[in-house]
């Protein structure tokens, strides 16, 4: 296994996807690709920004990025990933629906890891639709993932 492409969106399930993507990346010496796909308006935490100009909006989505990034290394204790035996990781913002980026992303991947939920509202699903999407046209492998409290 060289490539691992893992989906993020903040949620519970996408951190646990993300450590379990960091602990499989180890395991193989495998490259990790962390995506964090946005559209317009789009939602960051609790708050639908449609008021705001597109750039700040892509703002908004590149700091939940790079926290979702910083937290993990925190989680993992590591440092930068720059040779001193971390996990080779790349971090990609991409304007697009969540499921079509992560398949067009993870077509040339080994694996592809996704929540089994996101950020959506429809808490009574067992897959939320990124997930069911990723699992049922993928190219590779896919690991669906749920958090501990799940």
């Amino acid at each position: 296994m060289r490539r691992i492409v893992v989906g993020t969106d903040g949620s519970e399930h996408s951190r646990a996807a993300l450590d379990w993507a960091w602990d499989e990346a180890t395991l193989w010496h495998a490259s990790l690709d962390v995506v964090h796909a946005w559209l317009y308006p789009y939602a960051y935490g609790h708050r639908i920004t449609v008021s705001e100009p597109v750039e700040l909006v892509k703002l908004d989505a590149g700091h939940l990025l790079d926290h979702e990034v910083s937290e993990l290394r925190a989680r993992k204790h590591t440092g930068t990933g720059d040779g001193d035996g971390d996990v080779e990781l790349h971090a990609h913002l991409i304007e697009g629906s969540p499921s079509e980026v992560i398949l067009r992303e993870g077509k040339d991947a080994d694996l592809i890891v996704v929540g089994s939920r996101g950020r959506g509202g429809f808490l009574s699903l067992m897959l939320g639709s990124v997930a069911h999407q990723v699992s049922n046209h993928a190219t590779c492998a896919v690991v669906v993932v749920r958090s501990p409290d799940a």
